[in-house]
């Protein structure tokens, strides 16, 4: 795999919700480069995208699905994340509650967490005139861990994907927190790759203290630009 590739798929990979001007900007490649090799890894399977917020957001295909990629993208705004983790902390809360709490309108707390619904990361239901709020579906399988960020299936996938193109993957370090992998072609020198697995941390820690009850051409290169582009905006 090419070393922008790989370093285009690191990014992808490390940051939930990444559209095509988060990616540009972080990784300081030019545009057209980081649209040719994100067809190229969408074409090989290894990326998908999905729209949020009105962009479309790239996301390697075997490390999150949609569901899990929107509800990660969700947590990235600093006020849905504190939103959610009190709704962890405080199942079947009240939108009144959370109002007082926070010190803000009742409007802005049903809009957030009219969108933490929407990705299934809470679940509301009405008592009487009242809105109480608690951890939905994707919510509980993330806090209780079973949608693993990284998985031997995982890692079978991305080898099997370096195979393909006549490269040389070796596992070097495989743990909770990271993935390192050194990648080998014939004529060029060794590239690693490493993967951060633990940039979701504060939800693992949750989960220890919760209880029971809160369980190649130029040309064509142009024209994909151009295609990329207007999906994203």
């Amino acid at each position: 795999m090419h070393p922008i590739r790989l370093e285009i798929y690191k990014f992808v990979s490390e940051t939930p919700g990444s559209h095509l001007y988060e990616i540009i900007d972080n990784l300081n490649i030019p545009q057209g480069t980081i649209t040719w090799h994100l067809r190229k890894m969408s074409d090989a399977g290894l990326i998908d995208t999905v729209k949020i917020g009105g962009r479309r957001a790239f996301f390697s295909k075997a490390l999150r699905g949609v569901d899990t990629e929107q509800a990660f993208a969700m947590l990235k705004s600093d006020k849905a994340k504190e939103i959610f983790l009190y709704i962890v902390k405080n199942s079947c809360c009240y939108q009144t509650e959370m109002a007082q709490d926070f010190d803000l309108h009742h409007d802005t707390i049903r809009h957030h967490c009219e969108r933490l619904e929407s990705v299934g990361l809470i679940k509301t239901h009405k008592e009487g005139r009242m809105l109480r709020h608690q951890v939905g579906e994707i919510g509980k399988k993330i806090l209780a861990s079973n949608i693993e960020l990284i998985s031997h299936a995982y890692i079978y996938h991305l080898k099997t994907k370096l195979e393909d193109e006549c490269l040389t993957p070796l596992v070097e370090e495989y743990s909770d927190d990271s993935l390192t992998m050194r990648i080998s072609c014939a004529g060029y020198d060794d590239v690693t790759l490493s993967l951060k697995l633990k940039d979701w941390e504060f939800i693992q820690d949750l989960v220890e203290g919760d209880s029971e009850d809160d369980e190649d051409d130029e040309d064509d290169e142009d024209d994909e630009d151009e295609s990329i582009v207007e999906n994203s905006s």
